[in-house]
């Protein structure tokens, strides 16, 4: 079987380089998938990464414009990637392939009519749709033009569209053409990995990672600090990422006195060095009020670190409840009070850290790509 997969972002390395959760799938993935068959990936060209590479077995070509990596806040960058559009399907066409994923808003349309010229099996991979809780975070018209296009290219005819969840599965649904297959298959976590690693925990050490945009609502998550910081002055937390959220975040930080008590580490380009601050940390939070899936917090989860996280139905689907408080979306004083609970009862902490470990072993890379690999393999046989 030849799998080609057009995605908007592909590590360089490895050791995995990776900017968000759409990314690390998308490696997973292709990495596991290529031990049996060939897989091509076509994706954005960007600024410090070779046009042509071969990554273990994955041949990956990134094609279009040299950008730097844009966040999702600024994701109507119209002239760039209607350019990737364009040689993602001129590339494309001149692919063998047998199965095509398009990967997200960008990769869908140029997965769909290539598919569509070479009559070729079609899959559409949704980490999650725009819809009206990106309101406050993009501009009216964008969003508009947002919801036009995927309702177009959602309602084609798609041999299987693939969800990362059944909270985003359950949003696709209306969109698409009747008779279309929907199958969710739920990212995992390097399980191995990550409970082989051996840390010293930190008290009173919180760790957020994320993509600094605004509906990641960082700027919550520090307020709350402010107010906890009026109990425990030792309260530390660890912020991991990058995005245009970045200025204002570090202003916001010196303006409530707290740089003593918040570090920002930037973009970690080694996995395990994420993995390893997640693990030292007494408490995970991520104050996302957008999520489709959230495989930071089942690798939290894994590391047996009890989670903080906003009060949403996917949330709810990966935690099964166990492991985690809930806080409403925006709320300070709802956060701040969830994180000082935690702090304050042990006996609280040492059960969400016991149903932490157990619900997060439930996510497996393995079983994701053994999932997708049959998926396709099943495509190409019929």
């Amino acid at each position: 079987m030849k799998l080609l997969l057009i995605t908007d972002y592909f590590p360089s390395l490895t050791s995995v380089d990776i900017h968000g959760g759409v990314e690390k799938r998308s490696y997973e993935i292709a990495r596991y998938i290529s031990r049996n068959h060939n897989v091509t990936v076509i994706a954005s060209g960007e600024k410090g990464k070779p046009r042509f590479q071969n990554l273990s077995g994955i041949i990956v070509k990134r094609v279009g414009l040299l950008r730097d990596y844009t966040p999702f806040g600024r994701y109507v960058d119209l002239f760039s990637r209607t350019v990737f559009l364009i040689f993602a399907i001129c590339s494309a066409l001149f692919e063998d392939f047998d199965v095509v994923e398009g990967t997200g808003h960008v990769g869908w349309f140029p997965a769909w009519v290539c598919a569509k010229i070479k009559s070729k099996k079609s899959v559409a991979f949704v980490a999650d749709i725009a819809d009206k809780s990106l309101a406050p975070y993009i501009h009216p018209f964008s969003l508009i033009c947002l919801e036009v296009a995927q309702k177009f290219i959602l309602s084609r005819r798609w041999d299987v569209i693939i969800c990362i969840s059944y909270a985003v599965a359950r949003k696709v649904d209306p969109l698409v053409s009747p008779n279309v297959i929907i199958k969710v298959i739920y990212c995992g976590t390097n399980l191995h990995k990550l409970l082989k690693l051996s840390v010293v925990k930190k008290r009173l050490h919180i760790v957020c990672v994320a993509r600094l945009v605004k509906y990641k609502r960082v700027d919550v998550l520090i307020k709350a600090v402010k107010k906890v910081k009026k109990i425990y002055k030792g309260i530390y937390l660890s912020i991991i990422g990058v995005g245009e959220e970045l200025p204002y975040l570090k202003k916001l930080a010196a303006h409530l006195d707290l740089n003593n008590n918040i570090s920002f580490k930037g973009f970690v380009p080694e996995q395990v060095d994420v993995w390893k601050t997640i693990k030292k940390a007494q408490i995970f939070c991520s104050p996302s009020e957008v999520e489709g899936f959230g495989i930071v917090t089942v690798e939290a989860l894994a590391s047996g670190v009890p989670v903080v996280i906003v009060d949403l139905p996917i949330n709810h689907e990966i935690t099964q409840e166990k492991g985690a408080l809930f806080f409403k979306a925006r709320n300070v004083d709802s956060l701040a009070i969830q994180l000082t609970r935690l702090l304050n009862n042990k006996q609280l902490y040492r059960k969400l850290s016991n149903q932490a470990k157990a619900i997060g072993q439930k996510y497996s890379w393995v079983n994701t790509n053994v999932q997708t690999e049959r998926l396709y393999e099943n495509m190409y046989a019929n």
